[in-house]
């Protein structure tokens, strides 16, 4: 399943386990607008990961070959900026909903896209850039 479509599908899946989990949850509208501020920092940092790879021509479909090896502005901080974004959108997710069982979502994303997506996306770059990738990899975390 493409990363964008996992997202969508755990994004819908922890509002609705966390709205309908017989847990205990922690409620009130201060909670609520931090877990929605999250959200929108999640898809900024998301947003403007996929502007970069706009401006410099390259393609954000992680199943394509890389045509640039992007390693200025937010990639110089994180290899996967849009990735973390979507993580922290989760994230928010879970805490405006306000259920532990919420945070199911940001779990299940987080393991497959790091025990998965990204080690594919590196292998194919490695094999696209080579020593160039490798140096970016000794300077920039997968995460943070």
């Amino acid at each position: 399943m493409p990363p964008l479509y996992l997202f969508i599908v755990l994004v819908v899946t922890s509002y609705l386990v966390g709205v309908m989990a017989p847990v205990r949850r922690w409620a009130g509208w201060p909670v609520v607008v931090a877990g929605c501020l999250i959200v929108l920092g999640g898809l900024a940092l998301s947003a403007v990961g996929s502007r970069k790879f706009a401006v410099v021509g390259t393609n954000t479909l992680p199943f394509e070959d890389p045509t640039v090896l992007v390693t200025t502005g937010l990639y110089s901080r994180t290899r996967n900026p849009m990735y973390l974004g979507f993580l922290v959108t989760l994230i928010g997710t879970a805490v405006a909903v306000g259920s532990p069982a919420a945070f199911v979502g940001p779990l299940v994303f987080f393991l497959i896209i790091d025990r998965w997506n990204i080690p594919f996306e590196e292998g194919r770059l490695h094999a696209v850039f080579g020593k160039a990738y490798d140096g970016y990899v000794r300077r920039v975390r997968r995460w943070l």
